[in-house]
């Protein structure tokens, strides 16, 4: 079997060995999807934890976790980054082509999107929306046209505990301040 084109076969909670790309060609501006800050900052952990897959650094998945407890504490930034993972995983896992994606390092492709990372972040977008038909046709389009019920089950997860108002589940708005203390 030509390894370029393999897909692994057995679905795995913990890891999964997928075919996933590195895109050098911009398709999309960020700016372009109408995503809020909480959706712009999974993709960004997002291309951590694909990198990690890719095996451009094995390690990227750990520097997936961090930014997301930097960006929004440990308590939430940890929790969105293991559901994220979660749903990636079971993309990864029901999509039977490659899944392409910007280097998270890559500063000239940063602000772009590959059509892959799109559909993606627009599964994550409407879900989260409780926009059902179009969280569907997003993920038929990611999963090339099978929608998985684990898949669906990973994004439901996420998308439930991070909801539109990030207020309600503790999330921090803004960067935290650093403050004088006196004793």
């Amino acid at each position: 079997m030509d390894k370029s084109k393999s897909m692994k076969t057995e679905k795995s909670e913990s890891w999964v060995e997928a075919n996933v790309v590195v895109n050098t060609k911009p398709s999309m501006a960020v700016d372009n999807l109408k995503i809020d800050e909480f959706e712009i900052g999974l993709l960004t952990v997002t291309r951590y934890f694909l990198a990690s897959v890719n095996k451009t650094s094995v390690e990227n998945w750990q520097q997936g976790y961090t930014i997301a407890s930097e960006r929004w504490g440990e308590t939430v930034g940890l929790r969105a980054a293991f559901y994220l993972w979660s749903l990636i995983n079971s993309v990864l896992n029901s999509k039977s082509d490659v899944f392409l994606f910007h280097d998270p390092l890559n500063l000239e492709t940063r602000g772009f999107v590959s059509e892959d990372e799109k559909l993606l972040i627009q599964t994550i977008h409407h879900m989260r929306r409780d926009q059902t038909s179009l969280a569907r046709k997003a993920m038929f389009g990611l999963c090339n046209g099978v929608i998985d019920s684990e898949t669906v089950k990973a994004g439901l997860m996420l998308s439930t505990r991070f909801p539109i108002n990030l207020q309600a589940v503790g999330m921090r708005s803004e960067k935290p301040r650093l403050r004088l203390v006196e004793q």
